[in-house]
């Protein structure tokens, strides 16, 4: 819904979970299982990629795989927190910045800037681009975060994503 909201024509959500790419589907995204992408989006954009690729999980295979999916000269964000050993462990670093590098692709690495980003998300908000509806499954008080961030790290009770209000 940001996405779409800061201008994007078509979005693709690449989930290895169908709820999550479901519920995507409702923002008016494209959803598609991962196994697929490559093939989808290579056909969506007769070959080229897409202009960007947020990477959001911070898995090595999906980190290797955004720079698969984006076309030359895109951009690539990493705001997944990088795990393991990051692209080193799928194959090395090295394979990872030379595919990138060699596709000219630009590459931004970092947790969600919640202070820079907030103004142009209030924005989106407030012009009605991006509603935020239909997110957040379970809500929440701050007095019960912890219970809260443990049905998250389970996955439990079908969780997307978990309201945390004072």
């Amino acid at each position: 819904e940001v996405a779409m909201g800061l201008g994007a024509k078509q979005v693709f959500t690449v989930d290895p979970v169908e709820a999550r790419r479901e519920l995507s589907r409702g923002f008016g995204a494209t959803p598609v299982p991962p196994d697929e992408a490559l093939a989808v989006i290579r056909e969506a954009t007769r070959g080229e990629g897409v202009d960007r690729v947020v990477e959001a999980v911070g898995l090595p295979q999906t980190i290797l795989q955004s720079v698969k999916l984006v076309r030359p000269g895109g951009g690539i964000g990493i705001v997944g927190i990088v795990l393991g050993d990051g692209p080193d462990a799928a194959g090395g670093g090295v394979p990872f910045l030379r595919r990138a590098q060699g596709k000219s692709v630009s590459v931004h690495a970092g947790v969600a800037n919640v202070v820079d980003s907030w103004p142009v998300l209030m924005d989106l908000v407030e012009t009605g681009k991006v509603k935020g509806e239909g997110v957040f499954t379970h809500d929440y008080t701050l007095e019960d975060g912890a219970d809260a961030y443990a049905l998250f790290d389970a996955r439990a009770d079908g969780v997307m994503k978990v309201m945390i209000r004072p």
